[in-house]
C-alpha cells in the first residue's frame, strides 16, 4: 500500500525516485524474515539498493548511525509508533531477536553487512548465470507453453536446473517431479 502511494505520488508529480530510509537494521531483519522462508540466495542477498526508480541509499548505515547523525547535524525525524508493537514477525526481530544478537555478538550488524555484500555479490553472478542457462535450453516459448532442451538442461548442475524450472512458474514438489522424471524425452 505505501509502495502503490509512492509510485502514485511519483507519476503524479513527474519525479525520478523514491528515496527510502531503510539501513543496515531492516537487512538484517529481513534477511531473517527470507531466512525462515526458505527464500534461497536471492532473498538472502539483502534488499536492492536501486530497483524499479526506487534508491534506498542508506542501506550500509546502522539504525545507531543514522540516528546519530541526526543528532549531530540537529536533524528532526519521526518514528513510526508502530514500530514498538509486536505484532507483526519484522517487530519481533527487531525488538526482541536483534538486540540479544547484538548483545552476545556487539560488532554483528558491522560484519553482517560485509557478509551482506558477499552474497549480493554471488547472487548477481547467480542470477547470471541462471538466465544464461534458460536462455540456452529454451528452444520455444509462447503465452501457454514452452520447451526445453531436457539434454542441456540436465547437463547443468542441479542448482542451476532447479532455478530454470523455477523460472517457469514450478516450486516446491513439482520442481523434485520434473527432475524426476524418466520418461519425459529429449524436451521437456
Amino acid at each position: 500500500i505505501r509502495y502503490n502511494f509512492f509510485f502514485d505520488v511519483l507519476k503524479k508529480e513527474k519525479l525520478d525516485y523514491i528515496v527510502t530510509a531503510h539501513h543496515l537494521n531492516d537487512e538484517l531483519e529481513t534477511f531473517f524474515i527470507n531466512l525462515s522462508r526458505g527464500s534461497g540466495i536471492k532473498g538472502l542477498s539483502g534488499i536492492p539498493k536501486n530497483e524499479n526508480s526506487i534508491l534506498r541509499p542508506l542501506l550500509k548505515f546502522t539504525k545507531a548511525e543514522i540516528y546519530a547523525f541526526a543528532e549531530e547535524n540537529h536533524i528532526d525525524f519521526r518514528e513510526d509508533k508502530s514500530n514498538e508493537k509486536n505484532d507483526y514477525l519484522r517487530n519481533k526481530i527487531r525488538n526482541q531477536l536483534t538486540p540479544k544478537i547484538l548483545e552476545i555478538f556487539p560488532q554483528f550488524l558491522e560484519q553482517f553487512g560485509e557478509s551482506l555484500s558477499y552474497l549480493s555479490s554471488v547472487n548477481e553472478f547467480y542470477q547470471e548465470e541462471i538466465a544464461k542457462t534458460l536462455e540456452e535450453v529454451l528452444m520455444k516459448e509462447n503465452e501457454e507453453t514452452f520447451t526445453l532442451n531436457k539434454e542441456k538442461l540436465f547437463q547443468k548442475p542441479k542448482v542451476l536446473i532447479i532455478e530454470v524450472i523455477r523460472k517457469l512458474g514450478f516450486s516446491g514438489i513439482e520442481i523434485e517431479k520434473i527432475i524426476s522424471a524418466e520418461n519425459a524425452g529429449k524436451q521437456l
